[in-house]
């Protein structure tokens, strides 16, 4: 087999280059979630608040000392570990499927 290189870079440029691309990813997925989440929210609270009595529910106030900034980053480092979990896991078991369905 011949394998055809069409661009040849550095290990370490390569390596930088993804994990760039895996933070960016992972920033955009959190983002597009989480506007898709607030859309759902909004729809559901606007759909079930005539139709369920709020008054029997006992809602009481809460607070939170942490601010959305402070929430979004962790979710964002969370994110982050995963991706470089699902990374990793990936180049060790490349291509292992293949041997596994092959017997």
């Amino acid at each position: 087999m011949i394998k055809i290189k069409i661009v040849s870079m550095h290990t370490a440029t390569f390596v930088i280059i993804k994990q760039l691309s895996i933070a960016f990813i992972s920033f955009i997925i959190i983002v597009i979630s989480l506007i898709i989440s607030c859309i759902v929210g909004w729809i559901m609270h606007s759909k079930l608040c005539g139709s369920v009595p709020s008054v029997q529910f006992d809602i009481g106030t809460v607070t939170t000392s942490s601010s959305i900034i402070v929430k979004f980053t962790f979710i964002y480092i969370i994110a982050l570990v995963f991706a470089e979990i699902g990374y990793t896991l990936g180049i060790i078991f490349k291509n292992i499927i293949i041997g596994i369905l092959s017997k």
